[in-house]
């Protein structure tokens, strides 16, 4: 896009005035952009974290189950760890 703008301003299709406008939207919108990928990148990796910690509370609520433990003590156990990790 910049390209474009500096171009246009060479060959006289756009007057320095409006190529400044243009080019600072430009700037702004890239500066936005940046933004969104950095929190998106961000997000993505507290999924992934959020998906590791609940693995480890499904195998223990699993190997509770397997090895005979009530429903009620593996909810109690396992309960409040997986609702903090699902809050975070």
């Amino acid at each position: 896009m910049q390209t474009t703008l500096d171009n246009s301003l060479a060959q006289g299709i756009v007057e320095l005035a409006r190529y400044n406008e243009l080019s600072a939207l430009n700037s702004s919108r890239l500066n936005d952009n940046a933004a969104s990928v950095d929190k998106f990148g961000k997000s993505g990796s507290t999924a992934a974290s959020k998906i590791g910690q609940l693995s480890y509370q499904v195998n223990d609520i699993v190997g509770g189950l397997v090895s005979g433990q009530s429903p009620l003590t593996i909810l109690a156990q396992q309960g409040t760890q997986v609702s903090q990790i699902l809050r975070e």
